[in-house]
């Protein structure tokens, strides 16, 4: 570790094979965790009048657009999917963490697609489409990542 001249240490360690994978297991089975229990256990369950957990099948793409169009995100998620692996290395290691939280929401995703026919919802919002943890940590890596790609202009 080095000292930055702020007096915060900075960690000069790079991210590993094993430590990504780890980071995108966890998100997978985060993911995957949570859709079995909305499969299992959620009818419509409200929180809140505005948040209520609700099973929904989804074969399109994000926000339910798209719909009955499963095979056809099935193969856009394996070539994207495979296109981020193959080239994880020419990543700049800054753009890592966006890439990992994207990776890992594409691949609880498309198991879903794989082993269901269908994605699996279940957070929603009465304002707003039903969405998943595979979703979230996929927005939240593009927002982290255009952060970083707007501060660096």
């Amino acid at each position: 570790m080095e000292e930055e001249s702020s007096g915060r240490m900075k960690n000069k360690k790079k991210l590993d094979y094993k430590t990504i994978f780890s980071y995108i297991l966890l998100f997978v089975v985060l993911d995957q965790i949570t859709k079995i229990l909305a499969r299992t256990y959620t009818v419509d369950f409200k929180i809140a009048k505005f948040l209520s957990l609700t099973y929904i099948t989804n074969t399109g793409m994000a926000f339910g657009l798209f719909q009955g169009n499963n095979n056809i995100f099935l193969f856009l998620y394996l070539i994207i999917l495979g296109t981020v692996l193959f080239n994880y290395d020419k990543i700049i290691p800054k753009y890592k963490i966006p890439f990992i939280l994207v990776t890992a929401g594409i691949a609880g995703n498309l198991i879903d697609r794989i082993f269901l026919g269908h994605v699996v919802d279940f957070i929603n919002f009465s304002f707003w489409p039903a969405f998943n943890i595979a979703d979230s940590i996929i927005c939240i890596g593009i927002i982290i990542l255009a952060v970083q790609l707007i501060k660096e202009k």
